[in-house]
Parts: C-alpha cells; sequence; structure tokens
C-alpha cells in the first residue's frame, strides 16, 4: 500500500468524523492509517526534503479541503467538526466528493481578490510539501547523475581516497587516533583502502573501490573474499560506480563474513548525504505555525 493522497484521504476523514463534537487530525492518524492498511514503516515516512511526516502533512491538507469548501466548521482552538452539509456528503466516493470541495472553493473564491495558490493545492492530486519534493528529488537525482559521470572523469587512485574519504566522512574509524588509509597499487592484495576503526586497530575495516561502468559480478566478490581471508578480516565494504549482478548480491548475503555492497546509486547518494565532492549552493527556509507559542 503506498501513502494516500490528500484527495484520497478526505471521504474516509469525513466518514470518520462523523459523530464527533470535535477533533484534531493528529488524533485520528492511528485510524486514518488503519483504514488505508498502511505499514508503520509508511505511516512514519518523512519527506527527504525535510522532517516532516509524508501521511500526517496530508491529512492535514485533506482537512483543511473539507473545511475550505464548507463541510467542516472550527469547534474550539485547533479543533474542527463536521457540519450539515458535511454529513450531507458522508459516503460519497473519491472522485464525486473532490469535485464538490473544489467546485465549492472556487465559488467561495470569486469575491476575493489576491488569491493565494492555496487553490492549487485543492484541484491537484499534490499538496504543497509533495510539489516541493517532487523537486528536490529532481534535482538531487541529476546532482547523483553528474557526481557519477565527474567521478568517472577521474583516476582509480583519485576514486580509492575518495571512498575512504566517505567513511571517514560517515564516522567510521576512530575519531582521535583512527586511521584511514589507501593502499600503494600492485601490492594491495585486493585491498583499496583500511580503517582502523580504534587506536589499536584491533577493528579494521578494508574496501574494494571499482571505477567501472560494467556490472560487477560474483567472481570479483570472490576475489575480494579471498582478499579479506588473507587479511583475517571478519568484514569489509565493496564500492563500485556501476551495479551488482544478482549473482554478486546473493553471494554477498550469504557467506560468513559481513560484507556490504554499495553501487553507483548508493555512492552518489552518501557522497551528497556526507558533503563529498558538493558544495552548498542555495538555502531555502520553510517556517510553519508554532503552535507551543500560542499556548495559553
Amino acid at each position: 500500500m503506498t501513502i494516500p493522497t490528500h484527495k484520497e484521504i478526505r471521504p474516509e476523514l469525513l466518514k470518520l468524523v462523523t459523530g464527533m463534537e470535535s477533533f484534531k487530525v493528529r488524533d485520528l492518524l492511528d485510524d486514518l492509517a488503519k483504514t488505508f492498511g498502511l505499514t508503520e514503516e509508511e505511516k512514519q515516512k518523512s519527506y527527504d526534503s525535510k522532517d516532516r511526516n509524508i501521511f500526517y502533512d496530508r491529512a492535514m491538507w485533506a482537512k483543511s479541503g473539507l473545511y475550505r469548501s464548507g463541510l467542516l466548521d472550527k469547534a474550539g482552538k485547533g479543533l474542527y467538526k463536521i457540519n450539515q452539509k458535511g454529513l450531507q456528503l458522508v459516503g460519497y466516493d473519491v472522485h464525486a466528493l473532490n469535485e464538490y470541495v473544489e467546485q465549492n472553493y472556487k465559488a467561495s473564491q470569486q469575491s476575493v481578490k489576491n488569491k493565494n495558490v492555496e487553490e492549487d493545492h485543492l484541484i491537484s492530486d499534490s499538496t504543497p510539501d509533495d510539489m516541493m519534493e517532487k523537486g528536490f528529488r529532481q534535482i538531487k537525482d541529476n546532482l547523483k547523475t553528474d557526481l557519477l559521470e565527474k567521478v568517472m572523469e577521474m583516476s582509480p587512485i583519485f576514486f580509492e581516497h575518495m571512498v575512504v574519504k566517505l567513511l571517514k566522512n560517515m564516522g567510521y574509524g576512530d575519531p582521535v587516533k583512527g586511521e584511514w588509509s589507501v593502499t600503494q597499487g600492485s601490492n594491495d592484495e585486493g585491498i583499496d583502502g583500511i580503517i582502523k576503526e580504534d587506536a589499536l586497530g584491533l577493528e579494521v575495516i578494508y574496501l574494494q573501490a571499482k571505477r567501472w561502468a560494467n556490472t560487477v559480478g560474483r567472481p570479483e566478490i570472490q576475489k575480494f573474499m579471498g582478499a579479506l581471508a588473507g587479511k583475517g578480516a571478519k568484514k569489509g565494504v565493496f564500492i563500485t560506480t556501476s551495479d551488482y549482478s544478482s549473482g554478486a548480491i546473493e553471494y554477498a548475503e550469504k557467506v560468513d563474513m559481513r560484507i556490504i555492497l554499495i553501487d553507483g546509486s548508493q555512492l552518489a547518494e552518501y557522497m551528497i548525504d556526507y558533503n563529498v565532492g558538493v558544495s552548498h549552493e542555495n538555502t531555502y527556509v520553510i517556517k510553519s505555525i508554532d503552535t507551543d507559542f500560542f499556548e495559553e
């Protein structure tokens, strides 16, 4: 089940609040989630672009549409209740209810000057936050593509140093005396990087970095496992700019050693998240009501 849109939530929200003297959307989330068969993970999922719960955001916009089209009344501070018009529409399907919401909202705005963009979210299947998230994802996807293209232009030794820096930025290695190093060319014995997680080097992560365009197959993972065994290692990270065959993935999951596979898409994602090879261009601050400020 995917998270429903605010339009899909509207009829279920209207049915749910029938008979209630008043309600807050936040108090209805569990019941709404059950109605749509959402998993706990889906119910808790947040937008990538900001720390805001997707399901709660869409439920709030669903309430806003019902209220602004005259189907809900205010019942107190932060409280709403269904009115007589709303009761008449309980049981309407998604299409019929949303058609009513959009028509009545438009009619109520005919005499309003300087209309804002709020009408857009009532007509669109996407809320403003959904649209912002879509734009954020498009920018991020384009950046990931550009990053991988740039990495492929660099030398293999640059790539090895880069992935060691990435793991360091991700918090691997002792922050005080830990060591992060790249092995030397032909003498690396199948190991491209070493990260000592503590000052004595009792816990070590070995890295293999493949700046490849072709899919990494099982034989390469077997070679890496052999190199780890030669070091008496228990865990390793294999990073590539391409992807892995199903056989390589299955093999890495079955072996006794802990081998993490990072493909090109994941690599670019980590580079963005941990600021390797990227810089801040613009920052947009989105503000919302501070409900605690208005508590009396």
